[in-house]
């Protein structure tokens, strides 16, 4: 599938005046052929226990609520919001961000946007432990990245972009 942009939010700065716009993704249970073994299981519930994020932000007054946005060209509501949850607390859960993230990997961006949030690279390695042929990356024509200090966690960022014609 094609998407005009991807942008990681504050979720909380969405204009409540202009819902019409927006298309809130439901997040229910999935279903797939992902199988978790034991071995990652016990390295979700560890990762849970230290409550490893799966944004990384650049906010000093502790929010958690960010969301996925995707924008469409040509929809009358373009913008597409998956709000996935920041601090898992399920395996449950832990499997549901897999399976958008594995979807997103799926997607063709034209442009992608990390504005002082990205996804966190300690839980998407995570996620994917056991699934070498899954390609951890979002395709896009172009992307920014914007943090504004040089923080070790933000340098792998922009491994997560594969550029594509």
């Amino acid at each position: 599938m094609e998407f005009y942009k991807l942008r990681l939010i504050d979720a909380r700065k969405i204009p409540s005046q202009e819902m019409d716009y927006y298309k809130f993704i439901k997040l229910e249970p999935v279903i797939s052929d992902f199988v978790l073994d034991d071995q990652l299981m016990k390295k979700w519930q560890a990762a849970m226990a230290e409550s490893i994020p799966l944004y990384l932000h650049m906010f000093e007054d502790g929010i958690e609520s960010f969301a996925v946005q995707l924008e469409k060209r040509g929809d009358k509501k373009s913008r597409y919001i998956l709000k996935l949850p920041n601090m898992p607390k399920t395996i449950e859960e832990m499997i549901i961000i897999r399976f958008w993230l594995k979807q997103l990997f799926n997607c063709v961006f034209d442009y992608a946007l990390f504005s002082h949030i990205a996804f966190n690279p300690q839980i998407i390695d995570l996620l994917f432990d056991n699934d070498e042929p899954i390609l951890k990356q979002f395709y896009v024509r172009s992307f920014g990245i914007f943090f504004s200090k040089s923080d070790v966690e933000f340098q792998d960022i922009s491994q997560f972009f594969l550029l594509i014609g």
